[in-house]
């Protein structure tokens, strides 16, 4: 999860297109004993969400069909319509990060944790004569960009060092609207705009007997804003089951700032633009008594990014690819009630989900380039599968006070010519929520 520089050729290329992209970052700039090879890793940080919410995220982020409280305005603003009285709630997630890697037989190991409000919320329903009619505002913060990262090793006599830190987060500013079109069947939107920043500190060295041969430290700091929105459906399956649809719309997002490149005692204006494409959702939910069972399943193409900047790459062919590819989520979660008296209710939940990271490593031969020439690629071995685990409880009292909170745990391994790089993720939501009577 970061970007480094071999060469000053390879590390000044990579820090100005990845700055200008404000948060793509490339995996690394490997030396082999033949041929030189850059490593690239287009990685954009809002394809992955940590999640708002503690109910969905114990239950694996299953939440389409299920979407019955505030956080339907996050996951399908249909559902929106099953609230029946005024509710408020709110978030908190502590996050911890860890990063380690393996660099020409040298381990590295850097942890990072902290604490943010990922949502705050507030659901109406008004009064109607029959079916249902509600409003929501609120604010989640999907995207968490906090990461700590460190690299360290020796070969042919020279030695590396980079370290990064970044930190950041991007959230939403969201009102939703649903209805009762039909007896069984809601329908709702969401309208958001986008806010957030990315600060990165950068600094890598590279020495050869002692004495410094390059080195670089560079700082980005970046404001990202922008509007997107969702549209919905829920369909009740008589008593037993729903059905979820959410189409989540284009996320237009543009993206103001500054690099410094400390070293050189320059600075870098950053003024770029980027749409990232629709995602289509769906979802099941049965109810077979206090059992809930959901599965969800989203389809985004990757592919589709609109963004003129080093996603495209030229293979060994001689034809122009994208980076990016089409990916499915899956996302199982189960939850059960146990009824400890008139006024307490206990639920037990527990998710599985495997979101697949969309783009691809890159391996580009630079032994025999040239600058003027475009570089040639080839994709890298690679497995793009990121799974988690997740387990939550909630605490219902009077039918008023909703306590709920979830922990997952996820990992992510990936490989370059002679680096690996493994991240251990756990997250811990703690939502509150209290309705009126």
């Amino acid at each position: 999860m970061h970007r480094s520089g071999f060469r000053l050729r390879c590390g000044r290329r990579a820090s100005r297109w990845l700055a200008l992209l404000a948060g793509i970052l490339a995996l690394g700039c490997l030396p082999r004993a033949v041929a030189q090879e850059d490593v690239w890793a287009p990685e954009i940080p809002l394809t992955h969400e940590a999640g708002t919410h503690a109910r969905p995220l114990g239950m694996g982020g299953a939440y389409l069909a299920v979407s019955d409280d505030a956080a339907a305005l996050r996951y399908n603003p249909a559902g929106l319509a099953r609230v029946q009285r005024i509710e408020f709630t709110g978030t908190l997630l502590e996050l911890s990060r860890e990063s380690e890697n393996e660099f020409h037989g040298t381990r590295a190991k850097a942890d990072l944790a902290r604490t943010h409000v990922t949502s705050l919320g507030f659901v109406y329903p008004f009064p109607t004569y029959r079916g249902s009619m509600v409003i929501a505002l609120g604010y989640n913060v999907p995207y968490v960009i906090d990461r700590d990262y460190r690299r360290t090793g020796t070969w042919e006599q020279e030695s590396l060092d980079e370290a990064l830190f970044e930190e950041g987060s991007v959230g939403e500013w969201s009102f939703g609207y649903a209805v009762d079109v039909a007896p069984r069947l809601s329908l709702g939107f969401r309208a958001s705009w986008i806010q957030g920043s990315r600060m990165q500190d950068w600094i890598f060295e590279r020495r050869s007997g002692g004495s410094q041969i390059a080195r670089f430290h560079d700082i980005n700091d970046i404001d990202i804003s922008g509007y997107t929105g969702s549209l919905g459906a829920l369909a009740r399956l008589g008593a037993w089951g729903r059905m979820g649809l959410v189409l989540d719309l284009p996320r237009w997002i543009h993206m103001d700032g500054t690099l410094s490149a400390l070293a050189e005692g320059e600075e870098y204006l950053i003024d770029e633009a980027m749409t990232l494409p629709f995602r289509a959702g769906v979802g099941f939910a049965l109810m077979p008594g206090r059992l809930l069972l959901a599965a969800d399943a989203r389809l985004t193409d990757w592919s589709q990014i609109d963004y003129e900047g080093p996603l495209r790459y030229t293979d060994q062919t001689g034809r122009r690819r994208l980076a990016y590819e089409s990916t499915w989520e899956l996302h199982l979660g189960a939850e059960y009630l146990f009824e400890l008296g008139e006024m307490l209710g206990l639920r037990v939940r527990a998710g599985y989900a495997r979101q697949p990271v969309p783009y691809q490593i890159l391996l580009e031969d630079i032994a025999l380039q040239d600058e003027a020439i475009a570089p040639v690629y080839r994709k890298a071995a690679f497995d793009p599968n990121r799974d988690a685990l997740s387990f939550g409880l909630g605490l219902l009292i009077e039918q008023s006070l909703t306590l709920d909170a979830a922990f997952v745990m996820s990992d992510f391994t990936r490989s370059g010519t002679d680096l690996t790089e493994e991240e251990t993720e756990q997250r811990v939501l703690l939502t509150a929520a209290f309705r009126l009577q």
